[in-house]
């Protein structure tokens, strides 16, 4: 069901800093400036911003599927990947950000989201699994890779295996 799907690898930097790099926390996991993989950040402060002793500040580099095979080689890379989420770091915060910098760790996803290509939005590959009791939810499916559609695909799918169990009940 999923053979003609195209995934893009992601790199996920997680640089861990001091709390005073900032007083409010930031969610801006939409720049598009410069770094056309660069996708943007989120500051852990978001989510708990009464923890005033870790704040981690992850960065996410959404990659062309042609770039996959250079994950295997990130270790040699890690150090100018590291380097440019500084840069664009700089560029959002408009100071030097590498002073508050503790640690830098970098995480690799070879398979994290499908490309949406033509036909591939609202296609339904489960039309063929139902009769077996079998769905598929989520961005592989042929539904946005946004949280709120994930979830809806999530229990869209519930239903329709509850309807397909209801009947054979």
């Amino acid at each position: 069901a999923f053979q003609t799907n195209q995934y893009a690898p992601w790199v996920v930097v997680n640089l861990s800093v001091d709390s005073t790099i900032a007083q409010s926390g930031y969610w801006q996991n939409e720049i598009l400036m410069g770094n056309r993989d660069f996708l943007g950040f989120i500051d852990s402060w978001t989510q708990w911003p009464h923890d005033k002793q870790h704040r981690v500040l992850t960065a996410y580099y959404c990659l062309p599927p042609e770039s996959r095979q250079d994950l295997v080689s990130m270790e040699s890379a890690a150090r100018p990947l590291v380097e440019d989420t500084l840069s664009q770091l700089k560029k959002w915060f408009g100071f030097n950000v590498t002073p508050y910098v503790r640690s830098a760790h970098i995480n690799l996803m070879g398979h994290a989201m499908a490309i949406p290509g033509p036909g591939f939005l609202f296609s339904e590959v489960n039309a063929e699994w139902l009769d077996q009791g079998l769905q598929f939810a989520g961005v592989d499916s042929g539904h946005l890779p946004v949280f709120y559609e994930a979830a809806d695909s999530g229990l869209q799918t519930a239903r329709q295996l509850q309807g397909k169990l209801n009947t054979a009940l």
